[in-house]
């Protein structure tokens, strides 16, 4: 536990950073400040924890800070007024776990989107493609495609509609 941080109450922390809360069955929810939220998915529970179930962020007011700003674990500690605290081994282990989680979630991303694109190029030229076989020789210049097309149109229907599981099992994949 960080000297200090059992005097913070997120609650007020997340307020004053223009949050509105409203208080429910012992705990706050609210409009996620971290995602392009549209309904209430965030939560301040009595422990001083956070969770938001839009885009899975969680933690402590230092977390809360550090994602809401962007900024490192000591500047997150100086925000909060916390300024002489040195994070211990197991600390600072935790903090690149975040940070290496959050390095996968951008690569995935990043991916997500040029893969989507990517297939369905794949998808349209290839349907363009089949539509101008007219001879024998059109079937045999682009036969293959029609071996391809299946496997493309399934990758772009699970990176436009499928589930985000789905969509890892497809990234670890290909």
């Amino acid at each position: 536990m960080i000297p200090g941080l059992e005097n913070i109450s997120l609650v007020e922390i997340v307020r004053q950073e223009g949050v509105e809360l409203r208080e429910y069955s012992g705990k706050h929810t609210g409009i996620c400040p971290l995602h392009g939220d549209e309904k209430p998915s965030f939560f301040v529970y009595s422990d001083n924890r956070f969770k938001c179930f839009g885009c899975g962020e969680s933690g402590d007011a230092v977390d809360f800070i550090q994602k809401l700003h962007g900024i490192s674990f000591q500047d997150a500690l100086k925000y909060l007024g916390i300024h002489k605290y040195k994070p211990t081994l197991e600390e600072k282990k935790k903090i690149e776990v975040r940070k290496e989680r959050k390095r996968t979630r951008q690569a995935f991303k990043e991916w997500e989107k040029k893969a989507a694109d990517e297939f369905g190029t794949l998808v349209r030229c290839a349907h363009k493609a089949l539509r101008t076989i007219k001879t024998r020789y059109g079937m045999e210049k682009y036969g293959d495609l029609f071996h391809s097309l299946p496997y493309w149109e399934h990758c772009h229907n699970i990176l436009c509609t499928g589930t985000d599981e789905e969509k890892y099992q497809l990234f670890t994949s290909v």
